[in-house]
């Protein structure tokens, strides 16, 4: 999807690169065009989507567990951290506790991590994965209503 903000691969402070846009991201269904699954790796975490940010949000018609979100690379890569952040409208947190709380974290076909809704969460870090493959899963749990990614 288009952006205005550029991906950056260089490594942060503790040598790590963003490569989430050299993979290809995909989504069981839309919930419409405006959700698209690349939308969640576009480059732009600005919380604020009313600040010229639209459009940076994905999310699936599905739910439970039946809803998922992939990225495939073009080859094996190594995942150390997967990062998911979140938006705020008018100073609220909008990922909320149908679209994440219960999901399931996957690398390579297997489950790293739970992923446990917080209130006024900015951002779900997982570090220390350290697994190679070419596949970053997000699958929905019992109590995940469509599945939501910012």
């Amino acid at each position: 999807s288009p952006s205005d903000h550029a991906p950056d691969h260089t490594p942060n402070s503790d040598g790590l690169q963003n490569l989430a846009s050299l993979g290809s991201a995909s989504q069981d269904s839309d919930y419409s065009w405006w959700f698209q699954a690349g939308r969640a790796v576009d480059g732009n975490t600005c919380p604020y989507p009313e600040d010229n940010q639209r459009n940076s949000v994905t999310m699936t018609m599905s739910s439970g567990t039946n809803a998922w979100w992939k990225l495939t690379f073009p080859h094996d890569i190594l995942v150390c951290r997967v990062v998911i952040y979140s938006r705020l409208v008018r100073g609220h947190n909008k990922l909320e506790e149908q679209e994440i709380d219960g999901a399931l974290l996957a690398v390579a076909g297997v489950p790293v991590a739970a992923i446990h809704y917080q209130e006024g969460m900015g951002h779900y870090q997982f570090s220390s994965i350290d697994r190679v493959g070419s596949e970053v899963m997000i699958h929905g749990g019992e109590s995940t209503g469509r599945l939501g990614l910012y």
